[in-house]
C-alpha cells in the first residue's frame, strides 16, 4: 500500500476501532498507543509505508487529527 492509501485506511479505521472497542466513549479520551496495537494485530498492512519520520509518529498524528486531539501536539 502507498502512504496515501494507508492514510485513508487508517483514518477510517480510527472511527471503526473507536465504535467497536469503545462505543459511546468521547474520542478525545482515546489513546493512540492502544489504537496502534490494535492496528498491528488486525491491519498490519496499513503500517507498511515509507516516511521520513517514524511510521508510529505519522499514525499518531493522523489519530490525533481524527480524534480532535491535536491540542496535545
Amino acid at each position: 500500500m502507498t502512504k496515501d492509501e494507508c492514510e485513508r485506511a487508517i483514518r477510517a479505521l480510527v472511527h471503526q476501532w473507536a465504535d467497536e472497542v469503545h462505543p459511546g466513549k468521547d474520542k478525545g479520551q482515546l489513546y493512540d498507543t492502544e489504537f496502534i496495537r490494535w492496528l498491528k494485530d488486525n491491519h498490519p498492512e496499513t503500517l507498511q509505508f515509507r516516511s521520513r519520520i517514524s511510521t508510529t509518529d505519522v499514525v499518531e498524528q493522523w489519530f490525533a487529527q481524527e480524534t480532535k486531539q491535536t491540542w496535545r501536539d
